[in-house]
């Protein structure tokens, strides 16, 4: 991975107030609960879009997914990880 590429993915996964004020809805200390409560979240509040796909995928925060209310492709589980680090568990380690 490039440095410019390590920085976009930085820029994107960055914890914003308003993905904190999200995450900190969530409840459970349990890691696989807690994947749960986000999934039912993300369920409820985001839906799939194809028509836009060439000029969003991939390029968008975990912020502007979730304000946007869609996603569109499996690699926009950016709110995942964001919401999971959030409540203290990361992907991988510091």
């Amino acid at each position: 991975m490039t440095i410019v590429e390590e920085k976009h993915l930085h820029d994107q996964t960055h914890i914003t107030s308003f993905v904190e004020e999200i995450a900190n809805q969530f409840s459970s200390e349990n890691p696989f609960v807690l994947i749960f409560e986000i999934i039912a979240y993300l369920n409820n509040n985001l839906t799939q879009r194809v028509d836009n796909k060439t000029d969003v995928f991939r390029n968008r925060t975990a912020e502007q997914i979730l304000k946007d209310g869609y996603a569109t492709g499996c690699t926009e589980v950016l709110p995942v990880a964001n919401l999971r680090e959030v409540n203290g568990f990361r992907d991988t380690p510091e």
